[in-house]
Protein backbone atom coordinates (compact mmCIF):
# COMPACT_ATOMS: atom_id res chain seq x y z
CA UNK A 1 0.00 0.00 0.00
CA UNK A 2 1.13 3.62 -0.78
CA UNK A 3 2.06 5.91 1.73
CA UNK A 4 -0.15 8.87 2.75
CA UNK A 5 2.94 11.02 1.27
CA UNK A 6 2.96 9.87 -1.99
CA UNK A 7 -0.91 9.11 -2.31
CA UNK A 8 -1.33 13.05 -1.46
CA UNK A 9 1.40 13.94 -3.76
CA UNK A 10 -0.30 12.55 -6.56
CA UNK A 11 -3.75 14.47 -5.94
CA UNK A 12 -2.00 17.95 -5.20
CA UNK A 13 0.01 17.21 -8.55
CA UNK A 14 -3.15 17.05 -10.54
CA UNK A 15 -3.66 20.35 -11.26
CA UNK A 16 0.50 21.36 -10.28
CA UNK A 17 1.78 19.26 -12.53
CA UNK A 18 2.51 21.52 -14.87
CA UNK A 19 3.29 25.02 -12.24
CA UNK A 20 6.83 25.97 -11.44
CA UNK A 21 5.99 25.29 -7.80
CA UNK A 22 5.34 21.73 -8.22
CA UNK A 23 9.27 20.87 -7.70
CA UNK A 24 8.63 22.70 -4.12
CA UNK A 25 5.51 20.83 -3.24
CA UNK A 26 7.41 17.43 -3.85
CA UNK A 27 10.06 18.34 -1.79
CA UNK A 28 7.98 19.92 1.13
CA UNK A 29 5.82 16.88 1.40
CA UNK A 30 8.55 13.88 1.04
CA UNK A 31 11.83 14.74 -0.68
CA UNK A 32 13.08 15.22 -4.08
CA UNK A 33 12.15 11.38 -4.43
CA UNK A 34 8.76 10.55 -3.61
CA UNK A 35 9.45 7.06 -3.28
CA UNK A 36 11.72 7.72 0.02
CA UNK A 37 10.30 5.94 2.42
CA UNK A 38 10.53 9.46 5.08
CA UNK A 39 6.97 10.31 5.14
CA UNK A 40 6.48 13.89 6.88
CA UNK A 41 3.25 14.60 6.11
CA UNK A 42 1.74 11.29 8.36
CA UNK A 43 3.57 13.39 11.14
CA UNK A 44 1.80 16.44 11.18
CA UNK A 45 -0.97 16.82 13.61
CA UNK A 46 -4.67 15.97 12.58
CA UNK A 47 -5.70 19.81 12.67
CA UNK A 48 -2.69 20.94 10.84
CA UNK A 49 -4.17 18.51 7.65
CA UNK A 50 -7.29 19.89 8.00
CA UNK A 51 -6.08 23.28 7.95
CA UNK A 52 -4.41 21.93 4.26
CA UNK A 53 -7.19 20.66 3.07
CA UNK A 54 -8.67 23.40 3.43
CA UNK A 55 -7.56 24.89 1.09
CA UNK A 56 -8.04 22.29 -1.46
CA UNK A 57 -11.50 21.90 -4.07
CA UNK A 58 -13.86 20.24 -2.14
CA UNK A 59 -13.66 17.19 -4.25
CA UNK A 60 -9.89 16.49 -3.88
CA UNK A 61 -10.30 16.68 -0.05
CA UNK A 62 -12.77 13.86 -0.36
CA UNK A 63 -10.05 11.78 -2.41
CA UNK A 64 -7.99 11.87 0.45
CA UNK A 65 -10.36 9.53 2.45
CA UNK A 66 -9.04 6.74 0.79
CA UNK A 67 -5.08 7.44 2.29
CA UNK A 68 -5.54 5.18 5.29
CA UNK A 69 -7.49 5.09 8.37
CA UNK A 70 -6.33 8.24 9.50
CA UNK A 71 -7.36 10.14 6.54
CA UNK A 72 -11.16 8.56 6.28
CA UNK A 73 -12.64 11.08 7.87
CA UNK A 74 -10.26 14.35 8.59
CA UNK A 75 -11.82 15.71 5.24
CA UNK A 76 -15.44 16.06 7.09
CA UNK A 77 -13.57 18.35 9.34
CA UNK A 78 -12.94 20.92 6.96
CA UNK A 79 -14.79 24.15 7.55
CA UNK A 80 -16.05 24.72 3.46
CA UNK A 81 -17.92 22.44 1.49
CA UNK A 82 -19.10 23.14 -2.25
CA UNK A 83 -20.82 20.90 -4.44
CA UNK A 84 -21.76 22.13 -7.97
CA UNK A 85 -23.36 19.93 -10.83
CA UNK A 86 -21.71 21.89 -12.99
CA UNK A 87 -18.08 21.79 -11.38
CA UNK A 88 -15.32 20.41 -13.56
CA UNK A 89 -15.25 17.62 -10.94
CA UNK A 90 -19.10 16.41 -11.56
CA UNK A 91 -18.40 16.39 -15.31
CA UNK A 92 -15.74 13.25 -14.66
CA UNK A 93 -18.41 11.82 -12.91
CA UNK A 94 -22.52 10.36 -13.03
CA UNK A 95 -24.93 12.13 -11.81
CA UNK A 96 -25.95 8.91 -9.18
CA UNK A 97 -22.02 9.26 -8.17
CA UNK A 98 -22.54 12.62 -7.39
CA UNK A 99 -25.09 11.92 -5.53
CA UNK A 100 -23.32 8.70 -3.31
CA UNK A 101 -20.90 11.23 -2.54
CA UNK A 102 -23.06 14.08 -0.82
CA UNK A 103 -24.54 10.95 0.88
CA UNK A 104 -21.43 9.83 1.92
CA UNK A 105 -20.51 13.00 3.07
CA UNK A 106 -23.50 13.69 5.61
CA UNK A 107 -23.63 9.93 6.41
CA UNK A 108 -20.28 10.73 7.46
CA UNK A 109 -21.01 13.65 9.67
CA UNK A 110 -24.09 11.87 11.06
CA UNK A 111 -22.43 8.74 12.02
CA UNK A 112 -20.25 10.09 14.73
CA UNK A 113 -16.80 10.45 12.51
CA UNK A 114 -14.84 12.76 14.59
CA UNK A 115 -14.41 15.80 13.69
CA UNK A 116 -11.90 18.65 14.08
CA UNK A 117 -12.91 21.84 16.26
CA UNK A 118 -16.45 20.90 17.42
CA UNK A 119 -19.36 20.31 14.60
CA UNK A 120 -19.48 23.01 12.87
CA UNK A 121 -20.12 23.28 8.63
CA UNK A 122 -18.74 27.04 8.30
CA UNK A 123 -19.89 27.31 4.22
CA UNK A 124 -22.22 24.75 2.35
CA UNK A 125 -22.39 25.47 -0.88
CA UNK A 126 -25.16 23.40 -3.11
CA UNK A 127 -25.83 24.48 -7.00
CA UNK A 128 -27.74 21.50 -8.34
CA UNK A 129 -29.14 21.16 -12.13
CA UNK A 130 -29.87 17.94 -12.56
CA UNK A 131 -33.23 16.68 -10.42
CA UNK A 132 -32.65 15.03 -7.12
CA UNK A 133 -35.17 13.48 -4.35
CA UNK A 134 -36.49 16.26 -2.19
CA UNK A 135 -36.40 14.00 0.60
CA UNK A 136 -32.96 13.29 0.18
CA UNK A 137 -32.44 17.38 -0.17
CA UNK A 138 -34.21 17.77 3.02
CA UNK A 139 -31.84 15.53 4.77
CA UNK A 140 -28.27 17.24 3.47
CA UNK A 141 -29.92 20.79 4.76
CA UNK A 142 -31.32 19.03 7.94
CA UNK A 143 -27.34 17.99 8.58
CA UNK A 144 -25.84 20.64 7.84
CA UNK A 145 -28.49 23.08 10.43
CA UNK A 146 -27.48 20.37 12.95
CA UNK A 147 -24.06 21.20 12.63
CA UNK A 148 -24.29 24.80 12.69
CA UNK A 149 -23.93 25.91 9.34
CA UNK A 150 -22.74 29.19 8.83
CA UNK A 151 -23.34 30.26 5.27
CA UNK A 152 -25.46 28.58 3.02
CA UNK A 153 -25.95 29.01 -1.08
CA UNK A 154 -28.79 26.78 -2.55
CA UNK A 155 -29.10 26.80 -6.24
CA UNK A 156 -32.22 24.37 -6.79
CA UNK A 157 -33.23 23.17 -10.49
CA UNK A 158 -36.60 24.48 -12.34
CA UNK A 159 -39.68 22.40 -12.30
CA UNK A 160 -39.51 20.29 -8.74
CA UNK A 161 -40.82 21.77 -5.83
CA UNK A 162 -38.87 21.74 -2.62
CA UNK A 163 -40.21 22.02 0.87
CA UNK A 164 -36.94 23.19 2.93
CA UNK A 165 -36.72 21.23 6.69
CA UNK A 166 -38.26 23.46 9.23
CA UNK A 167 -34.83 23.30 11.21
CA UNK A 168 -33.58 25.45 9.09
CA UNK A 169 -35.67 28.50 9.82
CA UNK A 170 -34.93 28.35 13.13
CA UNK A 171 -30.92 28.16 12.88
CA UNK A 172 -28.81 30.33 15.16
CA UNK A 173 -25.27 30.06 13.53
CA UNK A 174 -26.59 30.98 9.62
CA UNK A 175 -25.90 34.44 9.10
CA UNK A 176 -25.57 34.55 5.47
CA UNK A 177 -28.15 32.29 2.85
CA UNK A 178 -28.51 32.55 -0.41
CA UNK A 179 -31.52 30.83 -1.84
CA UNK A 180 -32.59 30.24 -5.56
CA UNK A 181 -35.78 28.30 -5.95
CA UNK A 182 -38.23 28.78 -8.97
CA UNK A 183 -41.19 27.70 -7.41
CA UNK A 184 -43.48 28.26 -4.01
CA UNK A 185 -41.67 29.02 -0.59
CA UNK A 186 -43.45 26.91 1.66
CA UNK A 187 -42.81 28.37 5.19
CA UNK A 188 -43.37 26.29 8.50
CA UNK A 189 -45.49 28.24 11.80
CA UNK A 190 -42.75 29.75 13.05
CA UNK A 191 -39.49 31.19 11.82
CA UNK A 192 -36.69 33.56 13.45
CA UNK A 193 -33.18 33.35 12.02
CA UNK A 194 -31.51 34.89 15.37
CA UNK A 195 -28.23 35.86 13.52
CA UNK A 196 -28.85 35.77 9.80
CA UNK A 197 -27.64 39.15 8.68
CA UNK A 198 -27.05 38.18 4.62
CA UNK A 199 -30.24 37.26 2.40
CA UNK A 200 -30.62 36.55 -1.12
CA UNK A 201 -33.69 34.88 -2.38
CA UNK A 202 -34.17 34.75 -5.88
CA UNK A 203 -37.14 33.19 -7.97
CA UNK A 204 -38.99 32.01 -5.21
CA UNK A 205 -42.86 32.39 -5.35
CA UNK A 206 -44.65 34.12 -2.16
CA UNK A 207 -47.78 32.14 -1.24
CA UNK A 208 -49.84 34.44 0.72
CA UNK A 209 -49.82 37.81 2.73
CA UNK A 210 -50.09 35.53 5.78
CA UNK A 211 -47.25 33.46 5.49
CA UNK A 212 -44.63 36.31 3.50
CA UNK A 213 -45.69 38.86 6.34
CA UNK A 214 -44.08 36.02 8.81
CA UNK A 215 -40.85 35.46 7.36
CA UNK A 216 -40.06 39.14 7.31
CA UNK A 217 -40.85 39.92 10.93
CA UNK A 218 -38.89 36.42 11.29
CA UNK A 219 -35.20 38.64 10.68
CA UNK A 220 -34.09 40.46 14.30
CA UNK A 221 -30.38 41.24 12.91
CA UNK A 222 -30.94 41.43 9.07
CA UNK A 223 -28.82 43.87 7.36
CA UNK A 224 -28.49 42.87 3.62
CA UNK A 225 -31.43 41.75 1.70
CA UNK A 226 -31.51 41.10 -2.15
CA UNK A 227 -34.82 40.16 -3.80
CA UNK A 228 -34.00 39.11 -7.19
CA UNK A 229 -36.73 38.25 -9.63
CA UNK A 230 -39.42 36.84 -7.27
CA UNK A 231 -42.96 36.34 -8.22
CA UNK A 232 -45.35 38.56 -6.01
CA UNK A 233 -48.86 37.69 -8.03
CA UNK A 234 -49.79 35.76 -4.90
CA UNK A 235 -49.21 38.97 -2.34
CA UNK A 236 -51.70 41.58 -1.85
CA UNK A 237 -49.61 43.83 0.73
CA UNK A 238 -47.31 43.49 3.17
CA UNK A 239 -44.91 45.41 4.80
CA UNK A 240 -40.97 44.72 5.58
CA UNK A 241 -40.17 46.21 8.96
CA UNK A 242 -36.66 45.24 10.07
CA UNK A 243 -34.98 48.01 11.93
CA UNK A 244 -31.38 46.52 11.73
CA UNK A 245 -31.55 46.65 7.81
CA UNK A 246 -28.79 48.47 6.18
CA UNK A 247 -29.41 47.79 1.94
CA UNK A 248 -32.15 46.58 0.11
CA UNK A 249 -32.00 45.63 -3.21
CA UNK A 250 -35.52 44.87 -5.17
CA UNK A 251 -34.99 43.94 -8.65
CA UNK A 252 -38.00 42.54 -10.35
CA UNK A 253 -38.99 39.70 -12.56
CA UNK A 254 -40.04 41.41 -15.87
CA UNK A 255 -42.82 39.13 -17.55
CA UNK A 256 -44.16 41.65 -20.96
CA UNK A 257 -47.42 41.92 -19.59
CA UNK A 258 -49.44 44.97 -20.20
CA UNK A 259 -50.93 45.17 -16.45
CA UNK A 260 -49.78 46.27 -13.22
CA UNK A 261 -49.60 43.46 -10.15
CA UNK A 262 -52.24 44.55 -7.07
CA UNK A 263 -49.02 44.35 -5.14
CA UNK A 264 -48.34 46.75 -2.28
CA UNK A 265 -44.73 46.34 -0.71
CA UNK A 266 -44.50 48.97 2.49
CA UNK A 267 -40.64 49.30 3.19
CA UNK A 268 -39.86 50.29 7.17
CA UNK A 269 -36.70 50.51 7.80
CA UNK A 270 -35.23 52.90 10.27
CA UNK A 271 -31.25 52.34 9.52
CA UNK A 272 -31.56 51.59 5.69
CA UNK A 273 -28.94 53.55 4.50
CA UNK A 274 -29.32 52.38 0.51
CA UNK A 275 -32.20 51.52 -1.43
CA UNK A 276 -31.57 49.55 -5.12
CA UNK A 277 -34.82 49.32 -7.29
CA UNK A 278 -34.59 47.79 -10.61
CA UNK A 279 -37.57 46.41 -12.85
CA UNK A 280 -40.53 48.18 -14.11
CA UNK A 281 -42.85 48.71 -10.81
CA UNK A 282 -45.12 46.11 -11.25
CA UNK A 283 -45.31 46.14 -7.60
CA UNK A 284 -45.98 48.74 -5.62
CA UNK A 285 -43.15 49.97 -3.09
CA UNK A 286 -44.01 52.43 -0.46
CA UNK A 287 -41.17 53.37 1.49
CA UNK A 288 -41.87 55.32 4.64
CA UNK A 289 -39.86 55.77 8.23
CA UNK A 290 -36.61 55.53 5.94
CA UNK A 291 -34.48 58.48 7.81
CA UNK A 292 -30.84 57.58 7.74
CA UNK A 293 -31.30 56.73 3.93
CA UNK A 294 -28.23 57.99 1.28
CA UNK A 295 -28.48 56.73 -1.38
CA UNK A 296 -30.85 55.67 -3.90
CA UNK A 297 -30.76 53.86 -7.12
CA UNK A 298 -34.21 53.53 -9.63
CA UNK A 299 -33.55 51.66 -12.62
CA UNK A 300 -36.50 51.34 -14.71
CA UNK A 301 -36.03 48.88 -17.99
CA UNK A 302 -39.26 48.43 -19.54
CA UNK A 303 -42.56 50.90 -19.87
CA UNK A 304 -45.65 48.50 -20.36
CA UNK A 305 -48.54 50.80 -22.19
CA UNK A 306 -50.47 53.51 -19.89
CA UNK A 307 -46.72 55.41 -18.69
CA UNK A 308 -49.30 57.51 -16.36
CA UNK A 309 -49.10 54.42 -13.87
CA UNK A 310 -45.67 54.03 -14.02
CA UNK A 311 -45.35 57.78 -13.18
CA UNK A 312 -48.00 57.31 -10.72
CA UNK A 313 -45.81 54.37 -8.60
CA UNK A 314 -42.53 56.14 -9.06
CA UNK A 315 -43.80 59.56 -7.18
CA UNK A 316 -44.95 57.33 -4.39
CA UNK A 317 -41.45 55.99 -4.14
CA UNK A 318 -39.89 58.88 -4.68
CA UNK A 319 -42.04 60.60 -2.39
CA UNK A 320 -41.06 57.87 0.36
CA UNK A 321 -37.31 59.22 0.24
CA UNK A 322 -37.14 62.55 1.05
CA UNK A 323 -34.03 62.74 3.11
CA UNK A 324 -31.78 61.30 0.38
CA UNK A 325 -28.55 62.16 -0.18
CA UNK A 326 -27.35 60.68 -3.49
CA UNK A 327 -29.82 59.61 -6.48
CA UNK A 328 -29.61 57.99 -9.58
CA UNK A 329 -32.50 57.63 -12.07
CA UNK A 330 -32.55 55.65 -15.24
CA UNK A 331 -33.56 57.13 -18.71
CA UNK A 332 -36.84 55.63 -18.72
CA UNK A 333 -37.81 56.52 -14.83
CA UNK A 334 -37.10 60.22 -16.00
CA UNK A 335 -39.35 59.69 -18.87
CA UNK A 336 -42.05 58.52 -16.43
CA UNK A 337 -41.35 61.44 -14.10
CA UNK A 338 -42.60 63.60 -17.49
CA UNK A 339 -46.11 62.71 -16.22
CA UNK A 340 -45.56 63.33 -13.00
CA UNK A 341 -46.89 66.94 -12.66
CA UNK A 342 -50.49 65.61 -13.39
CA UNK A 343 -49.68 63.35 -10.39
CA UNK A 344 -51.65 63.71 -7.06
CA UNK A 345 -49.03 65.25 -4.51
CA UNK A 346 -45.94 65.35 -7.14
CA UNK A 347 -42.23 65.12 -6.47
CA UNK A 348 -41.30 65.58 -2.90
CA UNK A 349 -38.24 68.63 -2.75
CA UNK A 350 -35.09 66.72 -1.49
CA UNK A 351 -33.58 69.53 0.18
CA UNK A 352 -30.71 66.68 1.53
CA UNK A 353 -29.95 66.19 -2.00
CA UNK A 354 -26.23 66.00 -3.25
CA UNK A 355 -25.55 64.20 -5.89
CA UNK A 356 -28.08 63.02 -8.79
CA UNK A 357 -26.69 60.95 -11.34
CA UNK A 358 -28.92 60.76 -14.51
CA UNK A 359 -26.35 57.54 -16.22
CA UNK A 360 -27.58 54.86 -14.64
CA UNK A 361 -28.41 52.66 -18.24
CA UNK A 362 -25.00 53.02 -19.32
CA UNK A 363 -22.57 56.10 -19.31
CA UNK A 364 -21.35 55.17 -23.26
CA UNK A 365 -25.15 54.13 -24.22
CA UNK A 366 -25.88 56.10 -26.98
CA UNK A 367 -28.97 55.90 -27.75
CA UNK A 368 -30.50 57.82 -24.44
CA UNK A 369 -33.37 60.00 -24.86
CA UNK A 370 -34.28 61.10 -21.52
CA UNK A 371 -35.54 64.77 -22.49
CA UNK A 372 -34.28 67.95 -20.77
CA UNK A 373 -37.76 68.94 -19.47
CA UNK A 374 -37.75 65.43 -17.26
CA UNK A 375 -34.63 66.29 -15.88
CA UNK A 376 -35.24 69.95 -14.93
CA UNK A 377 -37.95 69.32 -13.44
CA UNK A 378 -35.94 66.78 -10.89
CA UNK A 379 -33.21 69.94 -10.60
CA UNK A 380 -35.77 72.11 -9.46
CA UNK A 381 -36.70 69.98 -6.69
CA UNK A 382 -33.24 69.46 -5.46
CA UNK A 383 -32.21 73.03 -4.28
CA UNK A 384 -29.38 72.10 -2.46
CA UNK A 385 -27.38 69.96 -5.21
CA UNK A 386 -23.89 69.97 -5.37
CA UNK A 387 -22.60 67.16 -8.04
CA UNK A 388 -24.68 66.67 -10.98
CA UNK A 389 -23.45 63.65 -13.39
CA UNK A 390 -25.20 63.39 -16.71
CA UNK A 391 -24.96 60.58 -19.81
CA UNK A 392 -25.15 63.25 -22.11
CA UNK A 393 -25.93 66.91 -22.74
CA UNK A 394 -29.28 68.15 -23.06
CA UNK A 395 -31.77 67.67 -26.22
CA UNK A 396 -31.01 70.00 -28.68
CA UNK A 397 -34.89 70.47 -29.75
CA UNK A 398 -34.94 71.16 -26.14
CA UNK A 399 -31.91 73.75 -25.37
CA UNK A 400 -34.79 76.98 -26.98
CA UNK A 401 -37.15 75.87 -24.35
CA UNK A 402 -35.02 75.46 -21.20
CA UNK A 403 -33.08 78.84 -21.45
CA UNK A 404 -35.06 80.68 -19.19
CA UNK A 405 -35.31 78.23 -16.67
CA UNK A 406 -32.53 77.98 -14.53
CA UNK A 407 -32.76 75.75 -11.02
CA UNK A 408 -32.17 77.25 -7.87
CA UNK A 409 -29.16 74.71 -7.66
CA UNK A 410 -27.10 76.29 -10.24
CA UNK A 411 -27.03 79.66 -8.82
CA UNK A 412 -26.05 78.48 -5.40
CA UNK A 413 -24.71 75.51 -4.76
CA UNK A 414 -23.78 72.97 -7.67
CA UNK A 415 -20.37 73.11 -7.61
CA UNK A 416 -19.20 69.72 -10.28
CA UNK A 417 -20.95 68.59 -13.23
CA UNK A 418 -19.75 65.22 -15.64
CA UNK A 419 -21.36 64.60 -18.93
CA UNK A 420 -20.38 61.52 -20.90
CA UNK A 421 -20.69 61.38 -24.49
CA UNK A 422 -20.00 65.13 -26.08
CA UNK A 423 -18.93 65.17 -29.45
CA UNK A 424 -19.04 69.47 -29.63
CA UNK A 425 -21.62 69.64 -32.17
CA UNK A 426 -23.09 73.36 -32.16
CA UNK A 427 -26.49 72.72 -29.80
CA UNK A 428 -24.25 70.35 -27.81
CA UNK A 429 -22.14 73.41 -26.97
CA UNK A 430 -25.24 75.33 -26.21
CA UNK A 431 -25.90 73.15 -23.26
CA UNK A 432 -22.52 73.37 -22.55
CA UNK A 433 -22.60 76.99 -22.48
CA UNK A 434 -26.18 76.87 -20.35
CA UNK A 435 -24.54 75.14 -17.45
CA UNK A 436 -21.31 76.82 -17.36
CA UNK A 437 -22.90 80.46 -17.49
CA UNK A 438 -25.86 80.15 -14.73
CA UNK A 439 -23.53 77.88 -12.29
CA UNK A 440 -21.15 81.04 -11.25
CA UNK A 441 -19.80 78.75 -7.93
CA UNK A 442 -19.14 75.57 -10.29
CA UNK A 443 -15.52 74.68 -9.66
CA UNK A 444 -15.40 71.53 -11.75
CA UNK A 445 -16.78 71.00 -15.41
CA UNK A 446 -15.96 67.21 -16.35
CA UNK A 447 -16.41 66.23 -19.89
CA UNK A 448 -16.12 62.66 -20.96
CA UNK A 449 -15.90 62.83 -25.04
CA UNK A 450 -17.17 60.92 -27.76
CA UNK A 451 -14.96 58.78 -29.93
CA UNK A 452 -14.55 61.80 -32.82
CA UNK A 453 -13.57 64.06 -29.82
CA UNK A 454 -11.33 62.49 -28.17
CA UNK A 455 -9.10 62.46 -31.29
CA UNK A 456 -9.88 66.05 -31.78
CA UNK A 457 -7.87 67.80 -29.70
CA UNK A 458 -8.19 70.79 -31.25
CA UNK A 459 -12.22 71.01 -31.15
CA UNK A 460 -11.55 70.31 -27.49
CA UNK A 461 -9.36 73.73 -26.82
CA UNK A 462 -11.48 75.51 -29.29
CA UNK A 463 -14.52 74.56 -26.75
CA UNK A 464 -12.41 74.88 -23.62
CA UNK A 465 -11.68 78.81 -24.80
CA UNK A 466 -15.35 79.37 -25.85
CA UNK A 467 -16.39 78.35 -22.35
CA UNK A 468 -13.56 80.01 -20.27
CA UNK A 469 -14.87 83.59 -21.74
CA UNK A 470 -18.12 83.60 -20.57
CA UNK A 471 -16.14 84.06 -17.27
CA UNK A 472 -14.11 86.67 -19.03
CA UNK A 473 -11.32 83.83 -18.84
CA UNK A 474 -10.91 83.78 -15.47
CA UNK A 475 -10.36 80.23 -15.47
CA UNK A 476 -12.62 79.83 -11.64
CA UNK A 477 -13.82 76.55 -13.08
CA UNK A 478 -11.54 73.66 -14.07
CA UNK A 479 -12.64 71.94 -17.36
CA UNK A 480 -10.93 68.77 -18.09
CA UNK A 481 -11.70 66.58 -21.00
CA UNK A 482 -11.33 63.29 -20.58
CA UNK A 483 -11.13 60.73 -23.79
CA UNK A 484 -14.21 58.00 -24.42
CA UNK A 485 -14.15 54.90 -22.40
CA UNK A 486 -12.60 56.73 -19.40
CA UNK A 487 -13.99 55.70 -16.22
CA UNK A 488 -13.98 57.96 -12.87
Amino acid sequence: MQSPNSALLRILDMDASASPNSAKIQKVFGGQDASQEKDLVSRLPDDILVHILSFLPTEDAIKTSILSKRWKYLWVSIPNFCFCDHSVWSRTMSHDLLLEVLASFFSSVESGAPVQNGPCIGKFYRWLEMPVAASRLRSWLSAAVKHNVQELKLFLPKGIEFVLPNSLFTSKSLWHFTLKMDCNLKLPGFICFSSLKYLNLRGVTFQDDQSTQQLFSGFPVLEHLTLFKCNWGNINEITIEIPTLKSLTFFEKVIFEDNFLNCKIVISALNLETLKVRGYLNVELLPCNLLSLDEASVNIEYLIDGQQEHSHRLVKLLCGLPNIKSLKLSNEALECLLFAESCPGHLPTFYNLTTLNASMNGPYVMNDDYTSGALIYVLQKSPNLKSLILSRGFEPEDVDMIMDIVPGCFQHCLKSVLIYNVDGAAQELCSLKYLYENAPVLESLSVICSPQLTKDLEKQEEIRHELEQLRGGSGSCKIVFLPYGASL
